[in-house]
């Protein structure tokens, strides 16, 4: 016959062993939970933004949003290219072609804000993903550079004919981004993205335009379609070559 202990109730204690196995069982169940509704999401808005319909040609929009009419003012173009694995263009991207380089450029007139290292970037939203408390905290920044474009072929693009105070108004927004040195994917709760689209995004308000911020769900093609609607910016008639939208 099995020796009980003083004091030792057998009934109980199975009762509580039982009681934390099913709470780390719990524990895991919600944790996977997590992960699969974040990585759907995920995979949700890359083939919503992947399968986006592309011309040949950059599909273009234009509007004059010059507060002083009586200026020529200058040209300021939002580009935007999706998803194309086969070039190891993995999110897709958005970026800024100023109509001459910007003073702390190094000579380029297209620019746009990047993780300094993919893989790095790649793996911090796939902890971000896979920690519950990410919902919190967000993820860690990692380090973001200022990138030279030119040369990277857009689907999208919206010119934009400005005045010469807003065009200074979005140097002085180039000018903050060329100091900055962070690279966020996933914000905590109550924080900001910091990627391409958000120094897109700053320079489109800098110049008067709607925007929708910190959607961290969203990627580039997704975020250049919303701030075309939310600015009622209709496809044109026609393609505008590129030389005629730089002299209209």
């Amino acid at each position: 016959m099995p020796v009980q202990l003083p004091g030792f109730d057998m009934k109980k204690s199975q009762i509580f062993v039982k009681r934390v196995w099913q709470g780390v069982f719990a524990l895991i169940t919600i944790c996977f939970l997590w992960c699969f509704i974040n990585l759907s999401i995920l995979a949700f808005s890359w083939l919503k933004s992947y399968s986006m319909t592309v011309d040949n040609t950059p599909q273009t929009y234009y509007a004059d949003i010059r507060h002083d009419k009586g200026q020529v003012g200058k040209t300021l173009i939002i580009s935007a290219i999706k998803a194309q694995p086969d070039k190891k263009v993995w999110f897709g991207h958005i970026w800024v072609v100023w109509d001459k380089a910007p003073p702390h450029a190094h000579g380029e007139k297209e620019a746009g804000f990047y993780a300094a290292s993919k893989s790095q970037a790649a793996r911090a939203l796939i902890l971000s993903i896979i920690s519950p408390s990410a919902l919190i905290t967000g993820q860690k920044p990692i380090a973001g550079v200022m990138r030279n474009d030119e040369g990277l072929y857009r689907h999208w693009q919206l010119v934009l004919r400005v005045d010469n105070a807003q065009y200074a108004r979005a140097l002085l927004v180039d000018d903050k981004w060329r100091n900055q040195n962070q690279y966020l994917l996933r914000p905590s709760i109550s924080g900001k993205t910091i990627t391409c689209r958000d120094y897109v995004f700053e320079v489109a308000q800098a110049v008067g335009l709607k925007v929708k911020q910190n959607d961290w769900d969203k990627f580039p093609p997704e975020s250049f379609a919303e701030l075309v609607k939310l600015n009622n910016i209709e496809t044109p008639n026609r393609v505008y070559s590129y030389l005629a939208m730089r002299n209209p």
